[in-house]
C-alpha cells in the first residue's frame, strides 16, 4: 500500500514539475533492499530516501 501510494505521489509531481525532489521516508524500514524495487533502476532522478538510523533499537556497540 505505501509503494502505491510513493509511485502515484511522485507521478503527480513529476506531471507538475518534473525537477522537484521527491522525498520520502523509509518508514523505519531501513534495509535498502526492501526499496532498491519502488521505483526502476533508470527512473530515479530527483528521488530522495529520508532515512532516521536510531541507535537506541540496535544492539550494544561498545567500540564506536
Amino acid at each position: 500500500m505505501l509503494f502505491d501510494y510513493y509511485r502515484r505521489s511522485r507521478e503527480i509531481i513529476k506531471d507538475i514539475n518534473p525537477d522537484v525532489l521527491f522525498v520520502f521516508h523509509e518508514s523505519f524500514r531501513a534495509d535498502s533492499k526492501i526499496w532498491n524495487e519502488l521505483f526502476a533502476d533508470d527512473d530515479m532522478k530527483n528521488v530522495v530516501l529520508d532515512t532516521h538510523p536510531y541507535m537506541a533499537w540496535e544492539k550494544r556497540n561498545d567500540d564506536i
